[in-house]
């Protein structure tokens, strides 16, 4: 039922730069990649730093963990279930802007709690119930946040054939497969530098015990993910608010694509 080309034409050098100058060219396809890039970036380094917090700062046992996966794996799937209809209510750009701000807002809140003293200790029953649901619902909105960025980008690709006159869905797949596997990297890259040169977690440290670990160094660990990688989340939305492709004018596109169809 996909949307099949009346022509095929051979792939040359000059096809391909003029596909990408032309993709290049649409102002919303750079404002997404923009937050796209930014998005997955800091996406990256805060779950490579994912495994130092639970396991020095939150202090989580193998068992502990495993528990965690278990709201995540379920809020995500409710995500994915109610994303469809929430495109009903709302522009995508407008619900990805609430769940990064969202993520940011609980990614920030639960260890600022927990320094503060006011988040259950490992001993309460109350403590693994409480983590699981911040961290499945910080998979909830994840997951919303990456099928508005996977539609949007299918969006951009009707807005493209109106403008240029031809369909380019792998142009578009590639520009943002390459951005998230790009990011990607360069948060890994990113995460090592600073966990052995900001926080202080270097060689030394590997293989010692929590209880080992000077507090100053678990305390600059929650920081570090909770406030600062965290919020540099922000710039992806400098990105996001500029995105101007609407419901209203993505269905009066897709209406001209119709007809000339």
């Amino acid at each position: 039922y996909l949307l099949q080309p009346k022509n095929s034409s051979s792939v040359k050098p000059q096809l391909i730069i003029q596909s990408v100058k032309t993709v290049a060219v649409s102002r919303n396809f750079l404002r997404l990649m923009g937050g796209l890039l930014i998005f997955f970036c800091v996406a990256s380094v805060a779950n490579n730093f994912d495994i130092f917090i639970n396991t020095y700062f939150w202090q989580l046992t193998p068992e502990d963990m495993a528990f965690l996966q278990l709201p995540a794996m379920v809020l995500a799937v409710s995500g994915a279930l109610i994303s469809a209809e929430l495109t009903r209510w709302k522009q995508k750009q407008d619900i990805l802007f609430a769940a990064v701000v969202a993520t940011m807002f609980i990614n920030a809140l639960v260890p600022v709690l927990r320094l503060s003293g006011i988040f259950p200790t490992n001993e309460s029953p109350f403590f693994l119930p409480l983590l699981g649901l911040s961290n499945g619902l910080v998979m909830f909105l994840t997951t919303i946040a990456g099928i508005m960025l996977l539609a949007m980008f299918a969006d951009l690709v009707d807005e493209h054939e109106q403008k240029e006159g031809r369909r380019q869905e792998g142009m578009f797949s590639a520009g943002m497969t390459f951005s998230i596997k790009a990011s990607s990297s360069l948060g890994i890259m990113i995460s090592g530098i600073v966990l052995e040169h900001f926080v202080g977690f270097d060689q030394s440290i590997v293989g010692q015990t929590f209880q080992e670990i000077d507090d100053a160094v678990i305390f600059k660990l929650a920081i570090t993910d909770s406030l600062i990688i965290n919020s540099l989340f922000a710039f992806s939305l400098v990105f996001i608010k500029r995105y101007t492709l609407t419901r209203e004018s993505l269905s009066l596109i897709q209406d001209e694509l119709a007809n000339r169809r």
